[in-house]
């Protein structure tokens, strides 16, 4: 299966083709009867599952699983309607897009509508990938330390309906934040608290921008935590959700999100 693929690794890969490139070998050395799931609305991860020499089949498009109109996610051709996205546990779009991958996997293997309602209405996701870890004076505080890279911190924010703040930077792996910003600007957020390598650069651009509610120079997890209860109010979320890597703080993005989450439990 390839999912969205974005802007990653760019420390260790040359360039995109070449990160590209070195997820087409896990399609291109499939077999004709095996089956390569991609993502339609993708290019890049149409051009992986290019490669292989089996059965291609897309997903955000028939036959594979398809989020309709009406807020339901259909999947085969004729199409048969496996659930409202209304019951479906896990939170944002870009959720629907992994139900799809999902779905439309399973749906080769045993189409079974009942097991996958049933993880589809009781399944909240993965530690560490916007998991709500608490919520402390009516403010709720979301740990999303898998999210880093921009584009995973932009679904989240967007995934959130209430005021945000952000809690945003990390290793600088050489990826623009400009995205990033952009959403900023464009979303909820009313203050971002930036640490890390890529925390200059973050606060850079958005001075420019004009934006200045803005912390930096917060050293531990409880001078961020501590200084993100101080800045919100009732009704907001805290969402920490850094758009990079953990390497310049944290051992790796587990540390990093069990140290926040210790540090909620602890307010």
């Amino acid at each position: 299966v390839s999912l969205m693929i974005t802007k990653e690794h760019q420390d260790w890969h040359t360039d995109m083709d070449e990160y590209i490139a070195a997820k087409t070998n896990l399609f291109a050395h499939q077999k004709k009867d095996d089956i390569a799931i991609y993502f339609a609305d993708n290019e890049p991860s149409q051009e992986i599952a290019g490669a292989s020499p089996g059965i291609k089949i897309p997903y955000f498009a028939s036959p594979g699983a398809v989020v309709k109109d009406e807020g339901v996610i259909v999947v085969g051709d004729p199409e048969t309607e496996v659930i409202k996205t209304e019951d479906i546990k896990l939170i944002g779009d870009h959720n629907l897009q992994n139900v799809c991958a999902a779905v439309t996997t399973v749906w080769q293997i045993a189409p079974d509508l009942e097991a996958i309602r049933k993880v589809l209405v009781s399944f909240g996701g993965l530690p560490h990938r916007l998991e709500l870890v608490r919520e402390v004076d009516d403010v709720g505080y979301y740990d999303d330390s898998f999210g880093t890279n921009p584009e995973t911190a932009i679904v989240a924010m967007e995934a959130l309906v209430q005021p945000i703040i952000l809690i945003a930077g990390g290793y600088d792996r050489g990826i623009s934040m400009e995205p990033l910003v952009d959403a900023i600007l464009e979303d909820r957020v009313k203050h971002v608290i930036a640490i890390g390598q890529t925390g200059s650069k973050i606060v850079g651009l958005l001075k420019e921008k004009g934006f200045k509610n803005v912390t930096t120079g917060l050293n531990t997890m409880a001078e961020i935590v501590q200084t993100a209860k101080k800045v919100s109010e009732p009704g907001d979320v805290v969402l920490l959700s850094p758009a990079a890597a953990s390497f310049d703080m944290f051992k790796n993005f587990e540390v990093r999100g069990n140290e926040f989450k210790k540090t909620v439990m602890a307010l």
